[in-house]
């Protein structure tokens, strides 16, 4: 990927700060703007220029993306394949429920009841005031380079500092401190299929515990019981 050096187009070092930089544009501006004979491509680069390495955050990215020996095909590829990956992840959370045979025989409907982990409702599950994470950019993984010479290995790798959510936290919320949860109870009707075994699961959507943003999907791991005297001898019922 070619990107122009807005350095070099300002005249800046790169590690000029933030003022100086400021200082510079004004100049150039008032220098090259089309009113007073200016060149009007030039002028436009050097706009182009300041907007990007004259915002602090459009600054660090226009950096890393710049001194990515791999080129920014591979920072766009991954931070895709990360977005993409974290749309089609769904958590699950998995609880034990005791099945009569006679719930199972007759495919009832049975009621559980049980604890899940749901949005704050102080923070509406943000977990506090957020800003893009410096380390990552807002993608959620970072690429490091392993290896040297002619066996190079470039792996993307979950971002630590926020954990792969391509936010930190920089105020967070009094009720939840910052974990963007809090327990509820909660009480669902679950129909039984027909015959199910012991030791089977039920997946049930949008109904677990509440993580990065979203409800993921309730496993119920079924515990079949004797019930009433009946119990199972594989797909037979058996009255004792």
């Amino acid at each position: 990927m070619n990107i122009d050096n807005y350095y070099q187009i300002l005249g800046v070092d790169e590690t000029s700060t933030q003022d100086e930089i400021k200082k510079v544009y004004r100049k150039l501006a008032k220098e090259n703007h089309p009113d007073v004979g200016g060149d009007e491509e030039k002028f436009k680069k050097i706009n182009e220029a300041y907007d990007t390495i004259g915002d602090e955050n459009k600054r660090q990215q226009y950096d890393n993306q710049k001194n990515n020996p791999f080129g920014g095909n591979f920072a766009d590829m991954f931070g895709m394949f990360n977005k993409q990956r974290q749309k089609q992840e769904n958590h699950t959370s998995v609880i034990t429920v005791n099945i009569g045979v006679l719930d199972s025989y007759l495919g009832r409907n049975k009621q559980i009841t049980y604890k899940r982990k749901t949005n704050c409702n102080v923070c509406s599950g943000t977990g506090g005031d957020k800003k893009t994470c410096h380390t990552c950019n807002g993608v959620g993984s970072v690429m490091k380079q392993m290896g040297s010479g002619m066996f190079v290995q470039v792996v993307n790798m979950t971002c630590n500092t926020c954990s792969g959510t391509g936010k930190i936290i920089i105020n967070a919320c009094y009720a939840c401190q910052g974990s963007e949860i809090k327990d509820e109870m909660i009480t669902l009707d679950v129909k039984i299929p027909h015959g199910i075994e012991d030791g089977q699961f039920i997946r049930l959507s949008n109904v677990g515990d509440f993580r990065n943003g979203r409800f993921g999907d309730l496993v119920v791991r079924i515990n079949l019981m004797e019930e009433n005297g009946f119990f199972k001898n594989g797909p037979h019922l058996i009255y004792n």
